[in-house]
């Protein structure tokens, strides 16, 4: 038995669960690993909620890695705002002289890689004003 097979409840108790695998079975009987029963008569109504959270937790990350990412409407507005400026400042021109098309022309995926950029210039700016704050200021181009 690993610490990986071991689940550690605030109370101290520790509960074997093969994998660290937590599983509740149509008639609401807890299980660990993939045939291990848990005896949760054993446990304290506050432990037993305790697994629960932890299960609907694991839960809520998985169901959370598969959904769409959730798009905030100001971020969607400064993605917007972005390429607006990308195009005013390629005179409304794309790389083969075409014009570019306006943004609700644009498909998802064009519309989310400007979110995307978008994203990164607000990180790239929080960085840049955290090194300023720290007293790190501009970086010489030549210093090494």
């Amino acid at each position: 038995m690993s610490d990986m097979d071991l689940i550690k409840l605030s109370t101290g108790r520790e509960i074997y669960a093969n994998n660290y695998i937590l599983g509740i079975s149509p008639e609401l009987r807890l299980f660990e690993g993939y045939d291990g029963g848990i005896s949760d008569w054993k446990l304290s109504v506050a432990e037993r909620i305790e697994l629960a959270n932890l299960a609907i937790g694991r839960w809520n990350r998985y169901k959370a890695m598969l959904a769409p990412p959730q798009i905030d409407i100001e971020e969607l507005e400064g993605a917007r705002a972005l390429f607006e400026a990308y195009c005013l400042a390629v005179n409304n021109t794309a790389h083969d002289g075409r014009p570019i098309p306006k943004w609700d022309d644009l498909g998802e995926k064009v519309r989310y890689g400007w979110l995307s950029a978008y994203r990164a210039s607000i990180a790239f700016i929080g960085a840049r004003h955290e090194r300023h704050a720290l007293g790190q200021g501009k970086v010489n181009a030549t210093s090494g």
